[in-house]
């Protein structure tokens, strides 16, 4: 889809904002963390009790996912791979 040339220059664009979109993803991350405490705070114990269950399915469920789509998911990612994720930071 990209020439190699392309590609070298995309992987340098996404190189030149690598630290900021870090430091995003953590203030984010900090604000998400925050809300979700603020929101804690207001529920029981028999509540929070019933958040943790429903968290941990949900993460159950994310991990199985992953395991079974491993293969499958591969190959559109790997297409896009070059347009959305820097070299260094393949996830």
């Amino acid at each position: 889809m990209v020439t190699d040339e392309q590609k070298d220059q995309i992987y340098v664009i996404q190189a030149k904002y690598e630290k900021q979109l870090d430091d995003l993803q953590s203030q984010l991350d900090a604000v998400k963390a925050k809300q979700n405490g603020e929101i804690e705070a207001l529920l029981s114990a028999e509540q929070k009790e019933k958040l943790a269950k429903v968290k941990a399915e949900a993460d159950a469920k994310k991990k199985s996912a992953k395991k079974g789509d491993g293969d499958k998911a591969a190959a559109p990612a790997e297409a896009t791979k070059a347009t959305t994720e820097s070299p260094k930071k393949a996830k």
